[in-house]
């Protein structure tokens, strides 16, 4: 799907608001300057937890970068919101979506009927959790993020 760029300005807007309130937290996902994907913690799983999301670009598949995003913002969410559960939710059909909280850990704790709605309908939707406690199972590779300006934050 294309965006036309007044679309896209607003669409940051929008995230840069829920990041300052502390709404939620996006983050983009960017390759010599073109997003190639996108991920964030989301506060809609009950208290003292976030939901992660994610998504990629066909194209840059299969090379870890989901799960590494991933880790990234679990490690955040336990350190620096100090939350005691992240979940990952999704279509069960998605095989390669499933694999990233599988490799990290994470453990699934359900498969919910007709939870959550795609094109075709309401869909079931898988939930997978990590306590604060299970941590220790998202290794400790540094950590590096930029600002929309490119500076470095950490």
């Amino acid at each position: 799907m294309l965006f036309r760029s007044d679309d896209v300005a607003a669409r940051i807007l929008k995230f840069h608001h829920a990041f300052v309130t502390r709404e939620e937290f996006v983050y983009g996902a960017f390759r010599d300057g073109v997003a190639i994907g996108g991920t964030g913690l989301h506060l809609r799983v009950g208290p003292a937890a976030f939901e992660i999301g994610y998504w990629i670009d066909g194209g840059h598949e299969g090379h870890g970068l989901v799960t590494e995003w991933v880790s990234a913002l679990a490690r955040t969410a336990f350190l620096v919101h100090g939350v005691d559960r992240i979940e990952i939710r999704m279509d069960p059909r998605n095989d390669r979506s499933s694999a990233v909280p599988r490799r990290l850990g994470f453990t699934h704790e359900a498969t919910l009927p007709r939870r959550a709605l795609a094109p075709e309908g309401l869909v079931d939707s898988m939930v997978w959790t990590l306590y604060r406690s299970q941590a220790n199972r998202l290794g400790d590779a540094p950590l590096e993020a930029w600002d929309l300006l490119d500076r470095r934050l950490i």
